[in-house]
């Protein structure tokens, strides 16, 4: 599966622009997208912005997470409504997604919790344990003792 610079990448491919043509477009340094395509930087969130505002038929979707096709299905007709659609696409999904980032991480500190909770009852069976046979022996000792004594008797 293709990450997201390479999806980038794909962009300026198919829509037939440079790489120094789009950095000019977008306001950006040609290195910067040098720097991503080598792997060395990640796209951020305002290169991703800038993709979609300079190509309005660019689907979110597929440039963010690679489902779907590269171009939206919808018409382009409206012209300033799909730049807004696309805007509220990228910033539901970016909404969800930290929805889910913060469940899984409740569910997570959940999870540790009860863990904690298992060995906090765990060390204290084995404290009680300890002190059990710490009495039992003490007793068998005294005993022993007592034994000795009167066979010295």
């Amino acid at each position: 599966m293709k990450d997201l610079a390479s999806r980038l990448l794909e962009v300026l491919i198919k829509k037939g622009d440079g790489r120094g043509a789009f950095a000019q477009k977008a306001g950006i340094s040609p290195a910067v997208l040098s720097h991503i395509a080598s792997g060395r930087n990640a796209p951020s969130l305002e290169l991703v912005l800038s993709i979609l505002k300079i190509y309005p038929d660019v689907s979110p979707d597929w440039l963010l997470m690679g489902k779907g096709d590269w171009i939206r299905q919808i018409g382009l007709a409206a012209g300033e409504e799909t730049k807004e659609k696309s805007a509220q696409d990228l910033f539901s999904s970016q909404e969800k997604t930290a929805h889910s980032e913060k469940t899984m991480l409740q569910v997570e500190t959940n999870t540790l919790d009860k863990e904690k909770a298992q060995l906090m009852r765990k060390i204290e069976e084995l404290r009680f344990l300890l002190k059990l046979h710490a009495r039992n022996a003490e007793e068998s000792l005294s005993d022993l003792e007592k034994e000795i004594k009167s066979l010295e008797d």
